[in-house]
């Protein structure tokens, strides 16, 4: 059962203070990472992904001006 909370409770944020779902992504990834002291493979399976995974997520969220903001092994993504 969904049950919605109104738009006016406080902790529903105004529209200009919501973030897209890949900077949340971004967000909650790299304070994962920081909260295992840097532990990868810690931080994959709390994240309940492969460490090869977070690898890439990683050098897509540290690094983003490097590759021009594309994922390197995406080369169609936007």
């Amino acid at each position: 059962w969904l049950r919605v909370i109104p738009a006016t409770h406080p902790a529903v944020p105004s529209p200009d203070e919501l973030l897209p779902l890949r900077e949340v992504e971004r967000r909650y990834i790299l304070s994962v990472v920081e909260k295992v002291g840097g532990n990868r493979a810690q931080a994959a399976r709390i994240l309940q992904i492969s460490e090869r995974n977070l690898y890439r997520l990683l050098q897509r969220f540290v690094a983003p001006e490097a590759s021009g903001g594309l994922d390197p092994d995406n080369p169609s993504d936007p």
